[in-house]
């Protein structure tokens, strides 16, 4: 049998390359970009950056007093960075009451251990068989999660969900050609809504470079469904 790795993407390697690149890039513009001049002032945006997440956290968690402090440093970003995506996200947050923010706080953990799961599980060399049952479980806990969080409530912790979801459908597609015209339909549409869950909140909560992971899946979703021109306006986003 074929080793459940080669069906789950590697999710926390290519997050991980989002978060510290900001962007998707090919190899040769990544060399390009290691051997670049650092923009002046990037030290000191990174510095108000960790500031920002550090005080977001505490205002998540409920220290109502960081607001003021966010919203001064937010639009200090703004204006001297043109890091303006940053004030969408606290004004976000600004919006939902403290126990929907102390929720959202316990939603992300859950979210993460979930995410922690999957990564174990693709490493784990699972059969086929084994692979499929833990993701079929995954699945519906992911879906659960998603379906628990109250329209008013804080949706991120479901869009990463969603997302999640997205990749553990969208590399069944592209490792599994033995499905079935039924069931392949069928994960393209539960694909087409997780996406459209997934962009739709952090669109709302102005969050930038989640969406670049989205259009990363749209991309194969297209690729798959032989939608060859929107594929490639995915991958080059």
């Amino acid at each position: 049998m074929q080793r459940a790795d080669r069906y789950l993407y590697p999710v926390a390697l290519l997050c991980a390359a989002l978060i510290g690149l900001g962007l998707l890039r090919r190899g040769p513009d990544v060399q390009a970009a290691a051997q670049a001049p650092v923009p002046a002032g990037t030290a000191d945006l990174q510095s108000e950056i960790a500031s920002q997440y550090q005080d977001l956290a505490a205002f998540r968690g409920g220290d109502d007093a960081r607001l003021p402090v966010l919203r001064e440093r937010a639009q200090r970003i703004c204006q001297q960075w043109k890091r303006c995506d940053v004030l969408d996200v606290i004004e976000y947050y600004a919006r939902l009451d403290r126990a929907a923010r102390l929720r959202g706080v316990e939603d992300e953990k859950t979210m993460l251990a979930l995410r922690e799961r999957a990564g174990k599980a693709g490493a784990a060399g699972l059969d086929e068989q084994a692979w499929q049952d833990e993701r079929a479980e995954l699945l519906d806990e992911l879906e659960q999660l998603v379906s628990s969080i109250p329209p008013d409530g804080d949706r991120v912790p479901a869009a990463h969900a969603a997302a999640l979801a997205a990749h553990l459908r969208v590399e069944h597609l592209r490792r599994a050609p033995w499905l079935g015209e039924e069931m392949r339909s069928s994960e393209l549409a539960a694909l087409d809504r997780n996406l459209s869950e997934s962009q739709e909140v952090f669109v709302r909560a102005g969050m930038l470079r989640p969406r670049i992971e989205l259009d990363w899946i749209g991309g194969v979703c297209a690729r798959a469904e032989d939608r060859l021109g929107e594929a490639e306006t995915g991958f080059e986003r």
